[in-house]
């Protein structure tokens, strides 16, 4: 899967034309991330481990589902590796987890809320979202770049976030300029 991810003016109107172009809603949820980094590593844009502790879950999953991402960025387009995923009862089964398997090895970084709906349109899916210190957003998992830029250009998407969502919200909170981090067409 090809994925990106744009930052919106508004989560309405963004969501109209989605609609407008016969999307089917899948469903709503929201969640609590908790991103976890290598204590040896200092960037979130090539790996990172998430708790996700859903509040509203919309997919056929536990509540807690933890993932080790490893991503590839190609031309400000991203490709995840999902080295490990695991779905937990509780938030303190993952923590837990994390503490065993990993050895100390980590160290949390940052914790934000999400909440959004997620559509498919042709195989493609789109999850528009509202990220805590971030605001609305968009992000687009298709099969292919060209499918991708597609939907990009239907949904008049200009500012295309070129950082791993953990790495723009850790920016965020540290009140950092994030102009490095988007591409605006």
């Amino acid at each position: 899967m090809i994925e990106a991810r744009w930052k919106i003016e508004s989560y309405e109107d963004t969501r109209n034309k989605i609609l407008e172009l016969k999307a089917k809603q899948k469903g709503k949820y929201s969640a609590t991330d908790i991103i976890f980094i290598p204590k040896n590593n200092k960037s979130l844009n090539k790996e990172f481990i998430r708790v996700r502790s859903y509040i509203v879950n919309n997919w056929n999953t536990k509540n807690v589902v933890l993932t080790h991402k490893e991503t590839r960025w190609i031309n400000n387009f991203k490709e995840d590796i999902i080295a490990i995923k695991r779905e937990f009862d509780k938030e303190q089964e993952a923590i837990k987890f994390i503490e065993e398997q990993y050895k100390n090895s980590l160290k949390e970084l940052v914790r934000f809320k999400r909440e959004g709906e997620d559509f498919e349109i042709n195989n493609n899916k789109l999850f528009l979202e509202t990220l805590e210190y971030l605001g609305p957003t968009i992000e687009i998992e298709t099969d292919s770049k060209e499918l991708l830029i597609d939907l990009e250009k239907q949904l008049a998407l200009k500012e295309r976030i070129t950082q791993s969502i953990p790495e723009t919200i850790r920016l965020l909170k540290n009140n950092e300029s994030l102009s490095r981090f988007s591409k605006k067409d």
